[in-house]
């Protein structure tokens, strides 16, 4: 997720932020997003355009699929994974305790990718860096 254009961080009721927490913890809750748990919440529920009839928990399975698929979308590799781990994505690749936070699940690519132990911290801050576009280059 790109920062915002003047850097620093989003305000706490925008989508940004509101995606940022949705990521946190376990990765993308439903529930989480459907009950407006956190800052952010309300505006991505009240921004999704959905047929009158649905359900808040549906409303929020639709949101998170389109997250996932657009994260899938990034055309930067290195932009690309970390979002993947980030989202929980796929979900069978991050399973268990060590993949109920952001940090654990970039931890787990870092292994998977065969970085040495000494070098997984470092691996972890570059993730957080293409996650939080720290390079200033553009998204696509």
């Amino acid at each position: 997720m790109p920062r915002r254009p003047g850097g620093g961080e989003s305000p706490a009721n925008s989508i940004e932020a509101g995606i940022r927490n949705l990521v946190n913890d376990a990765g993308p809750n439903v529930r989480e997003l459907s009950r407006r748990t956190r800052p952010g919440y309300d505006v991505i529920m009240e921004g999704a355009i959905v047929p009158g009839g649905w359900t808040e928990d549906a409303k929020a399975l639709a949101i998170v699929t389109v997250i996932q698929e657009l994260v899938g979308q990034i055309t930067n590799p290195r932009w690309r994974i970390a979002a993947m781990a980030a989202c929980r994505q796929p979900a069978d690749l991050y399973v268990g305790p060590n993949c109920d936070s952001r940090k654990g699940r970039w931890r787990v690519l870092a292994e998977r990718e065969g970085t040495a132990p000494g070098d997984i911290a470092r691996r972890i801050e570059d993730y957080r860096g293409y996650w939080t576009q720290r390079s200033g280059a553009p998204c696509r």
